[in-house]
């Protein structure tokens, strides 16, 4: 935690010349001063992350403070009539609690170590002229954050789920310093082959239905008749539900212009899937009677 001193225009006043005089700014909150020069309890309070536990209302209940404002008040610094080192307003356009800078750096000790140091920084800094600017706080993102993010870029890469996790947990080891799949046990998992999609002219020659355009003729019905695909209102082939594990719409090349279309691959498991089809039918291959499009 770091704080910023402000060089501010107004007269420096009584106890404390080195300080009163500069504005105080914690973590861009500007700390304000009362016309004795008193800090703003609040305002430090709500720079150290606005705890209600560590409010000043309840900081001044604790016997230590007491004595240490007692303490100060009778040390001869501080003429009762004109000055004492604390001072609660209730009400007003100013409400809130003020303190000497000897008490704000007892609060910022009652608030935590971290806070205390920067508020002893910060006097510091004053009282040398050195003006502390405020550090750049790098904050890791949570290890489920990271995670999906990673995730998220290995699946737009291409990549099956399986790899996509690996490659997250990869992602949130480099971020966060902990890799989730190790820590949940799963020490190793093997590769995962990067799976070649298959246009319909593909499955054609793999099951030995012809080349080129009769393979994808010869193909496309044989997926239609045994269920994995059909064809939609405008005439185009679109898998069914049985055929969606299988399916896969991507990018392919134009066969007789330039540039790429979408089309609609298939798993090489969709092979097998369709000789074991074939075997249970005892069918031969219902070529289609009229020519169609290649998918």
């Amino acid at each position: 935690m770091t704080l910023t001193i402000k060089r501010a225009s107004s007269p420096a006043t009584q106890n404390g010349p080195s300080v009163v005089g500069n504005e105080l700014t914690i973590l861009s909150t500007s700390i304000r001063q009362d016309a004795e020069g008193r800090y703003s309890l609040n305002d430090c309070h709500r720079a150290s992350g606005g705890d209600p536990n560590k409010a000043p209302s309840e900081w001044v209940k604790n016997a230590q403070t007491k004595a240490l404002v007692a303490e100060l008040s009778q040390s001869g610094n501080f003429p009762s009539e004109q000055f004492q080192p604390l001072k609660v307003i209730n009400g007003g356009k100013t409400p809130g609690t003020f303190g000497h800078r000897l008490l704000v750096y007892a609060y910022g000790e009652w608030i935590s170590a971290s806070f205390h140091l920067a508020v002893l920084d910060a006097f510091d800094a004053m009282v040398t002229g050195k003006i502390m600017l405020p550090k750049s706080r790098s904050r890791r993102p949570s290890p489920l954050s990271a995670f999906k993010t990673g995730h998220g870029i290995a699946l737009l890469m291409g990549m099956d789920t399986t790899q996509a996790g690996l490659y997250g947990a990869r992602y949130c080891e480099k971020k966060c310093g902990e890799n989730p799949l190790e820590i949940m046990g799963i020490t190793y998992q093997p590769a995962v082959e990067q799976v070649t999609y298959l246009l319909a002219t593909e499955v054609g020659e793999r099951l030995s239905l012809g080349s080129g355009r009769s393979a994808a003729m010869a193909a496309n019905k044989l997926i239609f008749h045994h269920g994995y695909q059909e064809k939609d209102d405008r005439g185009h082939w679109q898998p069914t539900k049985k055929g969606a594990p299988f399916a896969k719409l991507d990018e392919t090349n134009r066969q007789h212009s330039a540039g790429t279309a979408q089309a609609w691959h298939w798993h090489p498991s969709l092979v097998d899937a369709l000789r074991a089809d074939m075997a249970t039918e005892g069918s031969v291959v219902p070529f289609a009677k009229t020519p169609e499009a290649v998918s």
